[in-house]
């Protein structure tokens, strides 16, 4: 069976790259972009049990991931290179994830690097097998995807009361997505309701404890702060903000924000954000046999940034929030922090951003571009993907129709 990729302009008129048609731009940030999607196809394990699946690192004795939202990150980079070999590879990680990550006796996705049964919430990430089911028509992928985030709810719900809630938020991204491809409101409406469930767990500074609690030594998650799963569980909220006004919601989110804005710490080649920020509200942490070890500045950076302060600067008119996040990507822009995670981020995330930052659509009269310069500095020129072939344009080109 041959397949056919559609160019890449159409992907993004039909809202597959952002919620919002937009046509695909390329600018200064592509050279990452490219990285990430380089590092997708070097670390794709092949010829053993785990075929298909993501390494999580760059070493060859890495784990395989089993990131639920990979999958659905390779496809917008084959949909955005036109690359039969990308889109391969993501059609083999939708089905090893399907195939392997999942427990079919528990409808679960198994925890990564630990024996069975071992599971975790954060794990229950779904969009990938979505997005493949949508390219093959595959019932088994949507049926399997459709029951772990069943289970997930499920299993979110009833773990209550609890203190702290973090990248359980995670799970929560794959209902809104069945929403948004199969149109089941009912999916939308239980986001929602676990959304608010998140906002409740919200600390007094914005920030997110680090993941629900379970038992034993696990529930030190109560206590750590970072940066990272505060962005897991803010993602989730963009996204269904993307569908419906929630005031709610929304507050939580550009609270959130304004936390990331305020701790960052500054660096020899700028501010930048850490990995994590406190422990028990104090500026340490733990090793494993409970001696206390003061927290580095080392820098951290992971794109869900791009889709938070993009967002965040968009919604203001702020540019307090990109300028921040810029200030941090440029720092290894030529050298980013490239394993599963990273990569997958870096090719969901920045172009839903850069989509918007630049604002590319389809007239009667060719492609206009509404750059927006007063949150973005750095705009200079962009190359628009458009039916006629692609248009390079400069902000001074802008509001004019060019073909």
């Amino acid at each position: 069976m041959a397949v056919y990729l559609l160019p890449d302009w159409w992907y993004g008129l039909s809202e597959d790259i952002c919620e919002w048609p937009l046509l695909p731009v390329r600018d200064a940030t592509w050279t990452t972009f490219q990285k990430a999607i380089g590092y997708y196809r070097e670390r794709h394990w092949q010829g053993c049990f785990d075929d298909g699946a993501i390494a999580r690192y760059h070493k060859a004795s890495s784990e395989p991931g089993w990131e639920g939202e990979v999958p659905e990150a390779q496809l917008i980079a084959a949909y955005l290179t036109g690359e039969s070999q990308d889109y391969e590879l993501a059609i083999r990680s939708a089905y090893h994830l399907a195939d392997v990550g999942v427990d079919k006796t528990r409808y679960a996705v198994r925890m990564h690097a630990y024996a069975p049964p071992a599971q975790s919430l954060p794990m229950q990430r779904t969009m990938g097998m979505v997005a493949a089911y949508l390219e093959t028509g595959d019932p088994y992928l949507v049926d399997t995807a459709r029951s772990v985030s069943e289970s997930a709810y499920w299993w979110d719900r009833q773990n209550w009361p609890r203190r702290s809630y973090g990248r359980d938020a995670a799970y929560i991204r794959s209902l809104i997505y069945l929403h948004r491809y199969l149109g089941d409101r009912h999916d939308l409406q239980r986001a929602r309701e676990a959304l608010h469930r998140l906002v409740s767990r919200q600390l007094p500074d914005g920030s997110f404890a680090d993941q629900g609690d379970t038992t034993g030594v696990h529930a030190v998650m109560n206590l750590i702060v970072k940066p990272w799963m505060g962005c897991v569980a803010t993602e989730a909220m963009l996204d269904y903000l993307a569908w419906e006004d929630d005031p709610v919601i929304e507050a939580a989110a550009m609270k959130y924000c304004r936390w990331l804005l305020a701790c960052r710490v500054k660096g020899k080649d700028g501010r930048h954000w850490t990995y994590q920020v406190s422990h028990a509200g104090q500026h340490t942490t733990y090793r494993f046999d409970g001696t206390p070890e003061s927290l580095d500045h080392d820098y951290w950076q992971v794109e869900y940034l791009a889709k938070l302060m993009g967002w965040a600067a968009l919604r203001t008119a702020d540019p307090a929030f990109y300028q921040a996040w810029y200030e941090a990507y440029r720092q290894s822009a030529e050298n980013p922090p490239l394993w599963d995670h990273g990569a997958n981020k870096i090719v969901a995330n920045l172009p839903w951003q850069r989509q918007q930052i630049w604002g590319a659509v389809l007239t009667s009269a060719g492609v206009v571009i509404h750059p927006r310069t007063d949150l973005a500095a750095d705009l200079r020129e962009v190359v628009v993907s458009a039916p006629g072939g692609p248009v390079r344009l400069s902000v001074a080109e802008a509001r004019k129709p060019k073909r």
